[in-house]
């Protein structure tokens, strides 16, 4: 609200009237806090929303709704009542404007605007008492959500536990971890690592191990990247591959930099030697390899057809986890990186026409200059790091 009120100022079009747009947002956006509160419990609650892929799926859904308030406009044609459905309350703006405006295209996010095309006057919502009635009963849709989450919140008590579930859950972990770690041997050979004095590199390499025994997801998106990687169109590895692998390693990545102190193992893990004075640098090439692993292949089919966005693409990685490693350790938890990078990577696929957002390469409009203001910007994120890391050990603090 406060936005659009300074894009009204901006404009000079006409007087502000802070009451109306108070009550105009008021009516649309309060009643969805209930629906969005509900649904946020639910994936606290619910075991199996509750982790990184959990917190990926609350974002996808979050970039749903943004699609279905046009979708029930079309569909509420003769049919008023459907746009209850709509708990965002975008959709009574959009059947507005588009009956003032005569339009149907409707965007978010950044569009052409022609400063010479006249104001058009928006006379407000019509039918206020049939939106209330609606948007009172959008609130039930939050029933539903807050059931499953009363439902699932007992899992917080250890009393009421079902041993006979915990069992079963036991058995197919142990099921799925032998699987996982005959697949571990291959690809990892326990006995293959270099003996002799410790090193940063032995280190990396035992972590990158550790991350394939911890996550076994890492394996089934090694194998859709080597197989989209080998056999998919260029274009598509650009448009497609690349930004899906992104987006999939986004709470992967997460999970690397901020391990350790959420399951209490820094003092066992500081007492490796080396670790605890090349912490950062451990971290950080440590997530750079796991994400070049799932990459590998891609971006090797990239570089063969174009090698400026090949390099745009490894830089993007770069810069990715540089944010992971910077926001893990000032946090000390996964969830700031997913919630910001995935942020900044719906906005930098959504720019389509801006190279300033080409932050990998994937729409193809990134320039050199981009990519040097990325690589810096990598840079000084890792110094940053380092200097809050080095900090932190003046300070005695472990993590």
């Amino acid at each position: 609200m406060i936005a659009c009120m300074a894009m009204h100022l901006l404009r000079g079009e006409m007087p502000l009237e802070p009451i109306v747009f108070m009550q105009t947002f008021g009516i649309m956006f309060l009643p969805s806090i209930p629906c969005i509160a509900a649904i946020a419990l639910m994936f606290e609650c619910v075991p199996f929303l509750s982790g990184r892929g959990g917190d990926v799926l609350y974002f996808f859904i979050w970039t749903l709704t943004l699609a279905l308030p046009p979708a029930l406009v079309s569909a509420s044609r003769g049919h008023k009542w459907i746009l209850a459905a709509d708990f965002t309350g975008l959709g009574f703006f959009v059947k507005e404007i588009i009956l003032v405006t005569g339009a149907h295209d409707f965007t978010i996010g950044v569009a052409p605007y022609n400063a010479a095309l006249p104001p058009i006057f928006f006379p407000g919502l019509r039918l206020m008492s049939e939106i209330l009635i609606m948007r009172l009963g959008s609130v039930l849709l939050a029933i539903p959500f807050f059931g499953i989450a009363w439902a699932a919140f007992k899992r917080f008590d250890p009393a009421r536990r079902n041993s006979r579930v915990k069992t079963k859950t036991a058995k197919s972990a142990h099921l799925w971890q032998r699987v996982v770690s005959v697949w571990l041997r291959i690809i990892v050979p326990r006995g293959g690592w270099p003996v002799g004095p410790p090193s940063l590199v032995k280190a990396i390499a035992l972590d990158v191990r550790l991350t394939l025994a911890l996550y076994p997801i890492f394996f089934i998106v090694i194998a859709l990247s080597l197989f989209f990687g080998l056999f998919a169109s260029m274009s598509a590895i650009r448009t497609s591959v690349i930004p899906m692998m992104l987006f999939i390693l986004v709470p992967l990545l997460a999970s690397i930099s901020t391990r350790d102190r959420i399951n209490n193992t820094v003092g066992l893990f500081f007492g490796a030697p080396l670790v605890r004075r090349q912490f950062v640098a451990f971290k950080f090439f440590s997530s750079l390899f796991s994400a070049l692993i799932v990459g590998f292949i891609p971006l090797v089919r990239l570089s063969l057809d174009n090698l400026f966005y090949s390099a745009a693409a490894v830089n993007g990685i770069l810069f990715m986890v540089s944010a992971a490693t910077l926001l893990g350790l000032l946090t000390g938890t996964p969830k700031t990186f997913v919630v910001m990078f995935l942020l900044f990577l719906y906005t930098a696929m959504s720019s389509e026409i801006v190279p300033a957002f080409d932050f990998a390469g994937l729409h193809a409009i990134a320039t050199p200059s981009v990519v040097l203001v990325y690589a810096a910007a990598s840079v000084m994120m890792v110094g940053t790091a380092f200097g809050f890391e080095k900090w932190r050990m003046m300070r005695g603090e472990n993590l």
